[in-house]
């Protein structure tokens, strides 16, 4: 009888051993670090799709191995939008009830966006090998510095006394294009959060194409151009779908 508990005694502290220590493969990943480079295609939502379209945007990013399940990520990128729907858009004109387009008109969107994410992968068992792949759930928070440009919009407002002189071949020449709205824009670094799903496919033991798609929310707001059919528009929300490579390094052992 206490050989048999020996015996058992011995399996279970093999056992919690087991369970209490890193295995080999879990120590062999964490510390590694990748940098890596993004290309992804950008599409805003909701109101924000009503202000401007859809735009490339790419980004670099800086991983570090937590485990073989998780990993850290610090992450850049940009996007610019030159050609706002502003651009194309027409105000009505009480005076004559025609619509009419601004031809100076400018609108443009800047995103410098940093943000922290973390990324859960989905598969036990080791990943960093070559041909193996990953899918992996990535949520992340930052700060996303967005800059909306709008200038060159002629004032719908202006009355019959400030119209461009008439002559026989236009006898009606509209409103005076040299009368605008101030140029205005919405700028801040707005809190911002990301969520999404993705998959990393290991080319190599320390390369990796990773793809994801992702939805992002940003605390921020742009002002309404009533008279060009543009509300107000919070929060500002997009999708983005792309990918990218990464470079992975191994810890120094000292």
């Amino acid at each position: 009888m206490p050989l048999k508990r020996l015996r058992v005694l011995i399996v279970l502290g093999v056992v919690l051993t087991g369970l209490a220590a890193p295995s080999h493969a879990q120590q062999a990943v964490v510390g590694k670090w990748a940098l890596g480079g993004t290309f992804n295609y950008n599409v805003p939502t909701f109101g924000l799709s009503s202000w401007y379209g859809n735009t490339p945007k790419w980004g670099v990013n800086f991983t570090y191995v937590t485990s073989q399940r998780t990993s850290v990520e610090l992450e850049f990128n940009h996007s610019h939008d030159p050609n706002g729907s502003l651009v194309a858009r027409t105000f009505n004109w009480p005076i004559d009830e025609k619509n009419y387009l601004s031809p100076d008109a400018s609108a443009t969107m800047t995103w410098n966006n940093f943000a922290v994410n973390g990324l859960i992968r989905l598969t036990a068992g080791p990943v960093f090998e070559s041909e193996r792949y990953a899918p992996y759930l990535t949520v992340g928070a930052g700060f996303y510095r967005y800059s909306s440009k709008t200038s060159g919009l002629v004032w719908p407002g202006q009355s019959k006394t400030v119209t461009g002189a008439a002559s026989l071949n236009n006898p009606n020449p509209g409103p005076d294009r040299s009368l605008m709205i101030p140029a205005a824009e919405d700028s801040k670094p707005a809190l911002s959060f990301n969520m999404g799903l993705g998959l990393e496919a290991f080319i190599t033991s320390n390369i990796s194409l990773d793809v994801r798609t992702r939805y992002h929310l940003s605390i921020a707001e742009l002002r309404p151009v009533n008279a060009y059919g543009l509300k107000q528009t919070f929060p500002l929300q997009q999708l983005d779908i792309g990918g990218g490579l990464k470079f992975y390094f191994k810890p120094q052992v000292r």
